[in-house]
C-alpha cells in the first residue's frame, strides 16, 4: 500500500469531510427543488438576505448554504492533498492567477470550468478575506466579484455535485473505502 493512501485510510477527517460534503450534496438538491427560480445567481441571494434579513430561511438560502457547506469541505480535502501529485481534486483559481494569467483570463477559466474551482471559490466567497493593502489580494477579489454573478443557484448545484464526485472517486481509486 502507498504512503498516500495509507495516509488517507487513517485520516479520518478526509473520510468525515467526504462524507459531510455528499451530505450537503443531498440537502442541497433537495433545497433546489423547492426553489421557483433556478436561474437567480448566488450574488442576487446573497444581497437579498445581507438586505432584508428574513426571519426564517427561503429555499433560495438554504440551498446556496447547502452547496457552499459541501464546496467548503471538499476545498479541505483537496488543501489537505494538493502537493501529493497523484490525486486530481480540482484546481484552485488563486493558483492560475498566480500562474501569470491575467484577471480576465483567470475569470474566463472559472467560468468555463466552474466545477474544477467551485471549491476554492466558494469557500472564499462565503467565508475569506483578504490583506486589501495586497495587489494579489486586490486580483483575488477582483474575481471572485465578476465571477460570482455568472454563478446561477442551478449551475452551482451542478458544478459541486461534479467535483464532489470526481473527488470521491479519486479517493476510492486510490483504495480508501467510504462507506455510510
Amino acid at each position: 500500500m502507498g504512503k498516500l493512501i495509507e495516509l488517507i485510510l487513517s485520516d479520518r477527517e478526509t473520510i468525515q469531510l467526504l462524507l459531510l460534503a455528499r451530505h450537503y450534496v443531498g440537502l442541497a438538491k433537495e433545497a433546489l427543488q423547492r426553489v421557483k427560480d433556478t436561474s437567480i445567481t448566488v450574488k442576487q441571494v446573497a444581497e437579498f438576505s445581507i438586505k432584508y434579513r428574513p426571519d426564517s430561511i427561503d429555499a433560495e438560502n438554504e440551498t446556496f448554504g447547502h452547496i457552499a457547506s459541501a464546496a467548503i469541505r471538499l476545498a479541505t480535502i483537496a488543501e489537505k492533498y494538493e502537493n501529493n501529485g497523484r490525486l486530481d481534486l480540482g484546481k484552485n483559481y488563486r493558483t492560475y492567477l498566480k500562474e501569470g494569467h491575467t484577471i480576465q483570463e483567470t475569470i474566463d477559466e472559472v467560468s468555463r470550468n466552474l466545477s474544477e474551482y467551485i471549491h476554492i471559490l466558494f469557500r472564499d466567497i462565503v467565508g475569506h478575506t483578504e490583506e486589501t493593502d495586497k495587489e494579489w489580494a486586490k486580483n483575488y477579489a477582483e474575481v471572485r466579484e465578476k465571477v460570482r454573478p455568472e454563478i446561477t443557484l442551478a449551475k452551482a448545484f451542478d458544478a459541486v455535485e461534479k467535483l464532489h464526485s470526481k473527488i470521491e472517486g479519486e479517493l476510492l481509486r486510490e483504495g480508501m473505502v467510504i462507506d455510510c
